[in-house]
């Protein structure tokens, strides 16, 4: 199932050439980014059976904060005198860490309800291992360039915590296209 999920957070990143290779040349880039993640979690609905057709209904959402390590190999070319386009493939770590589960309950007999609310706190669970894709374009200006980044990204393993038991509940397996606009330095 496909449930959207939103994202904030920033990063930095070093990229070295190191092969010219056609117009273009070959490197390597290592990155450190934060994110502050939020969405909506699975709708869990069940009619509780004896109780004269009380309908219980939880909506939820997840919300946790992760550090992301990729490690891409890139090739960047000019397009133009003060354009270029890089193109990025590796490998990436993320560490979830902060989360939470907040859950808003609906129970109903016959069209009236009790609302209520509440939040779990999640003891998130090792480390994810995954794969990174991502496209630059980049406008000179001044002593660096803008850029305009879109990214996908897969984990290959699912985000987890540990219940209050120990045992290690599987959320979900986070893949994403994510977009960025910056300022990057040249030095």
């Amino acid at each position: 199932s496909l449930y959207p999920c939103f994202s904030g957070g920033g990063g930095l990143y070093v990229n070295f050439d190191f092969l010219k290779v056609g117009p273009g040349s070959l490197g390597a880039q290592l990155e450190g980014n934060y994110f502050y993640s939020f969405g909506p979690f699975p709708v869990e609905s069940a009619e509780v059976s004896g109780l004269g057709g009380l309908h219980v209904t939880d909506i939820s959402q997840i919300m946790y904060s992760f550090i992301e390590v990729p490690i891409l190999v890139t090739y960047k070319f000019p397009v133009g005198k003060r354009c270029s386009i890089s193109l990025g493939v590796g490998p990436m770590i993320s560490i979830p860490f902060n989360g939470s589960r907040h859950i808003y309950g609906y129970a109903s007999i016959g069209g009236s309800g009790t609302p209520s609310e509440k939040t779990i706190e999640l003891d998130m669970n090792g480390v994810n291992y995954g794969v990174l894709g991502d496209v630059t374009f980049g406008i000179r200006l001044g002593p660096g360039n803008i850029t305009l980044n879109a990214r996908y990204g897969s984990d290959f393993t699912s985000t987890s915590y540990k219940d209050d038991s120990g045992n290690v509940k599987p959320l979900f397996i986070r893949r994403g296209l994510s977009t960025s606009l910056g300022y990057e330095l040249v030095l």
